[in-house]
């Protein structure tokens, strides 16, 4: 038995994503899936949510949007640290976006 778990352990490190990933990713599959009809019909909103902190020198950084579209955010403070929070609504596409003031 224990050598079992073992070899699973391994197998998901192996893969690149801790064990509690593998648990997490399913209860949110089983979420999605219990709510299927309540999202299609949005009734119910389902939310991916992020943030960002754009750094003083940073040249690169994320952003959502399409692969084909350039999607500039200016920097309010240059010299310091910039932190956004966005949310991508899973059907309907719209994105969210905040930028925090300290």
């Amino acid at each position: 038995m224990q050598q079992e778990s073992i070899g699973r352990k391994r197998q998901n490190e192996s893969q690149g994503r801790p064990k509690c990933c593998c648990r997490k990713k399913k209860e949110i599959e089983t979420l999605l899936a219990n709510y299927r009809e309540e999202i299609e019909a949005r009734q119910l909103r389902v939310l991916l949510i992020d943030e960002c902190h754009l750094m003083w020198g940073d040249l690169n950084g994320y952003v959502w949007g399409t692969s084909d579209e350039e999607i500039a955010v200016p920097v309010v403070n240059e010299r310091e640290k910039q932190t956004y929070y966005g949310a991508v609504d899973y059907v309907g596409g719209e994105l969210l976006l905040k930028a925090y003031d300290k």
